[in-house]
């Protein structure tokens, strides 16, 4: 931790906590002995309470204090859909797209000073449920669980207010913890997961497209006023799946390059709003910029550095490798800029919203170095090499509506972003650097020049033309008119898209089947069998070095679908 971030935690440490010892001092002290307790516990006397309150040998002020537990479950069922080529839905640990369902079973609790001198002190405790494959150990879809679902922590932070900025202007606090991360759903009054407020059917737009997860572990500092919003949080940035660095990756000149995997260093999260509509409760438009600079302060710098040397072969015999990294690769920027605007007549509601993510995945130089003994005798190669690489940009927009009228609603969202060799829900940075940059990097990545095929390149470099569009859509029925405690919604979700170079994403009737040879006992498909045949790519007058794709022959554009039922019941 360096002396940045020491001196910022203690000065907003400062800021809270100065006005509350200085509330502590001012007290006069209460004197407590065991006869006072006694003497005031008598049973004929069941005053005894406020008696010992006016004669000063309790507490003079009991505050009150308010306690409460609530929740809310999600839960449905999803259509067991088919893909172009029939396959039908894949199950597994992290897997809800066929079946009955209960995506989220939160319970929470809540506490809170309601009356007195620690007035707007309080807690909140939320436990949820997740699939054990989606924890932070590591263990992807090969969990093996009597249960898939356990039972994790979602929220668990306490808050305090800061009164004597409250008298400036508007309400502020200080939160602690595991909380609320801002760009999903802020707690200065202007939640963007609020207004697209149908949680229940998918994650809002920003959390949805990889912005961030709903939740990390840090301090956070909130205000609230009728024409503003501002909500920062300091957090460890890996979400509350993981602990901070659990995955630091730096072994590779890949992982060094993009800043891949965890890190010491904590993100600063922030959401900045203007209620232009101030606290009318018919119309509410509102305008957030919400933004993440990924590890703001606290990065060690040996995260970007690897080595590792072998000698356990004896004098003369040694292989050393060290690679070092520039720590700019690990703080990328997210940045964002939504608007919504909401209509509530009571019996009619309408909200609408629109708007954009881009992040900027930083990139530094890496330098190898490496040490071995040479093919002559007595001699030792000394490698070094440098690579230098160039900020790749991603970026989704979306907009999305929902209506209701008495007992009937319907809802839309439409997101596309950028993608590159996998379809996915979640953007991915495009690279920056040109075709002839990424040409010369790929044919060198074997060590030589000169091998690489026009096929291989032409399907291997990003182009920057990929995107992807994710749609979702349905009807809802409310069996309260007004209340909105339980609702049940039809609806189909659809993504499709095109790869780095142009092309759709595809599929073709040969990666349904395992393609395992009873000789090499592989596990490829046999489209991925047909595609490294060389008779094969021969006869199509493909080189033994060229790429050959099947899906640019066979393959059928890839349409993922799910007809789903969703509910909602808060209690």
């Amino acid at each position: 931790m360096n002396i940045r971030m020491i001196s910022g935690l203690l000065g907003i440490l400062l800021i809270v906590a100065g006005p509350l010892f200085a509330q502590a001092e001012s007290e006069e002290a209460i004197p407590y002995t065991e006869s006072a307790e006694e003497e005031l516990n008598e049973e004929d006397d069941p005053n005894w309470l406020e008696r010992g309150r006016k004669e000063g040998k309790i507490l003079s002020r009991l505050p009150g204090y308010e306690f409460k537990i609530d929740g809310v479950i999600f839960t449905g069922y999803e259509l067991n859909d088919y893909d172009q080529v029939g396959r039908p839905d894949t199950g597994g640990p992290t897997k809800d797209s066929a079946g009955f369902r209960v995506n989220r079973a939160y319970i929470n609790f809540r506490g809170g000073v309601t009356d007195g001198d620690y007035k707007g002190w309080g807690f909140r405790i939320t436990t949820d449920i997740a699939r054990s494959a989606e924890l932070g150990d590591g263990c992807g879809d090969t969990c093996s669980e009597d249960n898939d679902n356990d039972v994790n922590l979602k929220y668990a932070y306490i808050y305090v207010p800061v009164p004597f900025l409250d008298r400036l202007y508007g309400q502020n606090s200080v939160r602690l913890g595991q909380q609320h991360v801002p760009m999903v759903d802020a707690q200065d009054g202007v939640s963007l997961q609020r207004f697209w407020d149908h949680r229940y059917i998918d994650q809002s737009a920003t959390e949805k497209v990889g912005m961030s997860s709903s939740t990390d572990l840090g301090l956070s500092f909130i205000h609230r006023s009728d024409y503003l919003g501002i909500h920062l949080l300091l957090g460890n940035g890996e979400g509350y799946h993981h602990q901070n660095a659990e995955n630091v990756q730096n072994s590779s000149v890949q992982n060094l390059a993009r800043g891949e995997g965890d890190s010491y260093g904590m993100d600063l999260y922030g959401m900045f709003s203007v209620v232009p509509t101030g606290k009318s409760k018919t119309y509410t438009w509102a305008i957030s910029t919400p933004f993440r600079l990924h590890n703001f302060t606290g990065v060690s710098d040996e995260e970007s550095r690897f080595f590792t040397a072998d000698v356990s072969s004896g004098p003369g015999t040694f292989d050393i490798l060290y690679r070092e990294g520039d720590t700019r690769a690990k703080r990328d920027l997210s940045y964002g800029l939504e608007s919504d605007l909401k209509i509530d007549f009571g019996t009619f509601m309408f909200t609408v919203g629109f708007g954009n993510v881009t992040r900027i995945d930083k990139r530094g130089a890496v330098t190898t170095w490496r040490l071995q003994p040479g093919t002559s005798t007595g001699s030792v190669d000394d490698t070094l090499n440098r690579v230098e690489n160039r900020d790749a940009v991603g970026f989704a927009n979306y907009i999305f509506a929902h209506v209701r009228w008495r007992n009937f609603g319907a809802f839309g969202r439409y997101i596309r972003g950028t993608s590159t060799t996998s379809l996915s829900s979640k953007f991915s940075p495009i690279e920056q650097t040109s075709w002839a940059g990424q040409a010369l990097a790929l044919d060198a990545a074997d060590g030589q020049f000169g091998n690489l095929s026009l096929s291989t390149a032409d399907n291997s470099i990003d182009h920057g033309e990929g995107r992807y569009d994710n749609i979702i859509y349905g009807l809802t029925f409310f069996p309260s008119a007004v209340a909105n405690f339980f609702r049940i919604s039809v609806g189909v979700s659809e993504l499709y898209g095109t790869n780095q170079t142009g092309r759709e994403y595809r599929t073709n009737v040969f990666e349904r089947y395992t393609g395992a040879g009873s000789s090499t006992g592989n596990t490829d498909t046999v489209a991925s069998q047909l595609e490294n045949n060389t008779a094969i790519k021969a006869n199509l007058g493909y080189g033994s070095n060229d790429t050959l794709v099947l899906n640019d022959f066979i393959g059928s554009k890839i349409d993922t679908r799910q007809v789903f039922v969703r509910a909602q019941f808060l209690y």
